[in-house]
Formats: structure tokens, sequence, C-alpha cells
């Protein structure tokens, strides 16, 4: 055999090759987000409105902005307390630096409540039965979300 023929044959194989991977690929590739399998349609299940989707999604977004922001200030500070083991001399702001991170976990929480009763707020009189169907799937994502950022047991 001689060189020219073994290369066609080898490109045409890792062509072939290439095609299945990429169609396993395409064939296996989840439909929707993960998790969005059991994500609540606020819209449909509260049966909202325009303007109260409208307001429900201004809602949403400051909420997430403040939420980000809260994070980033929380990295903010965690990154140099934990550099500062690297340092024979431990910092003596240590009590100071776990005050703050308090402060900013107390700040989630107030946020998260209040982010919570502004939905609640823009809820008509017949859709606040609802409501508590709502707070128990918020608070299953916020527990499964939990969940998933734990270290996984070895076996």
């Amino acid at each position: 055999m001689n060189k020219l023929k073994f290369y066609k044959i080898t490109t045409i194989c890792l062509l072939l090759l290439n095609v299945i991977l990429v169609s396993a690929f395409l064939i296996t590739k989840p439909k929707t987000r993960p998790g969005a399998k059991n994500r609540l349609n606020v819209k449909d299940h509260f049966k909202m409105d325009e303007a109260q989707h409208d307001q429900f999604l201004t809602n949403v977004e400051a909420h997430h902005e403040e939420m980000k922001a809260i994070k980033e200030k929380q990295i903010e500070i965690l990154q140099p307390y934990l550099y500062s083991i690297a340092d024979k001399q431990q910092s003596k702001d240590q009590s100071a630096t776990l005050n703050l991170m308090k402060e900013l976990e107390e700040k989630k929480l107030i946020s998260i409540y209040s982010h919570l009763e502004d939905v609640k707020s823009i809820l008509s009189d017949d859709q606040l039965p609802l409501f508590d169907l709502f707070l128990k799937h918020r608070l299953d994502d916020l527990t499964e979300k939990n969940k998933q950022m734990r270290p996984h047991k070895k076996k």
C-alpha cells in the first residue's frame, strides 16, 4: 500500500469518526436548561396579565442585581482574608471580616424576603392563594442549588 492510499483511508476514517462524535453530542444534548424541568412558570401559575408580568420581571431583575452585588462584595472580602493564611502573620482583622460577612449574609436574607414580599404585593386577591405553592417551589429551588454546591460524598 502506497503512502497516498494510506493517507486517503486515514483521512476518511477520521472524518467518519468526527461525524459520529458530533452526531452523538447532538443526539444526547439536553432539550432544556439544566433544572428547567421543575421550574415553575410564574406567568401561567398566577395567570398574570402583561402589566403584572412586566412588574414581576422588573422586580426579579432588581433582585438579581442586588444579589450579584452582595456576592461580589463577599468575594472582595473573602479573597484577602483567605490569602492571609499564606502569610506567617495571621490577620488581626478576623473578627471584623467575619462581621462583614455576617452583615452581607443578612443583606442577602433581607433581599430575598423583600423580593418575595414584592412578588406577593403584585398579586391580586384571587392570585394570593397560589402564592404558597410558588413559595414552596422557590424554597425547593434554593435548597436544591445548595445541595448541588455541596461536595459529593466519596464511596
